[in-house]
């Protein structure tokens, strides 16, 4: 039987109540964004339990971290995680889709393991608060750029991580709305494998371009050199 929760080192995640799982998805993005003695304000899109947030509360600990759940009983869940966490003071969740959501300052740090399955094919789901989780009819791909936009400081970064089938289409629509690439993280499950994921980056000003591929388990399917020393700081 699945668990309720989720230890890392440092926090604990309930996700009983949340439709997507504590997954390897959150936990690369989390540990593979690039740290920032800077960064001083982050927003997470579609926290659900909040694992995302907490991450960055203690990968950025001068940062103070606002995140959106349109699910309000993820969005509670992921209160609960934040109010038992030592960052409790940094961290806020707001019960909100991104589209009705607003703020009086910009945000320097946008992160987002967004919905990437089209909505054709949305409601052959019986569960619908997994369906809203992982299907773009709730949050766009459009909408999620153009919203982030309005909220990213001048010189701020969006991340997000897609399957490796809708990253090109990702970042076309990025390009339309003349956001500049600045990072991309290749993901391969194992080394022979195909690319299966991307973390990628965008800024409104250009950057330095950063690339890399990533190999999250060995060929007999061990966590790799690299995972384990990624995740070394959240990992029991």
């Amino acid at each position: 039987m699945a668990s309720d929760f989720f230890d890392f080192k440092q926090f604990r995640v309930y996700h009983n109540q949340c439709a997507m799982k504590v997954g390897t998805d959150s936990v690369l993005l989390g540990a593979l964004i690039p740290q920032s003695e800077d960064v001083s304000t982050i927003l997470d899109i579609g926290t659900g339990s909040g694992i995302l947030a907490l991450m960055m509360a203690q990968r950025f600990p001068k940062a103070s971290i606002d995140a959106i759940e349109i699910d309000l009983a993820a969005a509670t869940q992921a209160h609960h995680n934040f109010e038992q966490s030592k960052w409790c003071n940094r961290l806020k969740v707001f019960p909100n889709g991104l589209q009705a959501f607003s703020a009086t300052n910009k945000y320097q740090l946008i992160i987002s393991n967004p919905p990437y399955f089209v909505l054709e094919d949305a409601y052959q789901m019986v569960d619908s608060s997994r369906r809203d989780a992982r299907y773009t009819h709730t949050l766009t791909h459009h909408e999620l750029l153009s919203n982030s936009m309005n909220l990213m400081d001048e010189k701020g970064t969006l991340f997000v991580i897609l399957p490796s089938s809708n990253a090109a289409s990702f970042f076309q629509l990025a390009q339309g709305f003349g956001l500049n690439q600045t990072f991309e993280v290749a993901i391969k499950m194992k080394p022979n494998a195909l690319v299966s994921r991307y973390i990628l980056g965008f800024s409104l000003t250009p950057k330095m371009m950063e690339q890399s591929e990533f190999v999250v388990y060995d060929t007999l399917g061990k966590r790799s050199e690299a995972y384990a020393m990624v995740t070394s700081d959240f990992y029991l």
